[in-house]
């Protein structure tokens, strides 16, 4: 069975000078304790993630600086990730959106 994959995308933060964003990815809310989190997914307003397995996982963005300060992070959003079908074992598109991180 394949592992499940997150598409996430957000709105790109309005300061001038940032240089990536981070994603965190949880298994419970606050606690981003997937393998691979944070990842650093350069200076894009989209990302795919590769869970561990299915079930429900909890992301987090941050924006990083060009002096590599990191914001806060996001508000954050959780999915709940199954396979579908007998089999093959499709999954359902999963992409959610961010509000503006500052």
């Amino acid at each position: 069975m394949p592992a499940p994959i997150a598409h996430l995308g957000w709105n790109p933060n309005s300061e001038g000078d940032i240089d990536h964003y981070l994603l965190s990815v949880g298994s419970s809310t606050g606690n981003y304790d997937v393998p691979g989190s944070p990842m650093n997914v350069g200076n894009v307003t989209d990302a795919f993630f590769t869970l561990p397995g299915y079930g429900t996982f909890y992301f987090a963005l941050q924006a990083v600086n060009t002096s590599n300060q990191p914001s806060g992070f996001s508000s954050e959003i959780s999915g709940n990730f199954q396979p579908v079908g007998p089999g093959p074992f499709i999954l359902r598109p999963h992409r959610y959106s961010w509000a503006l991180v500052e």
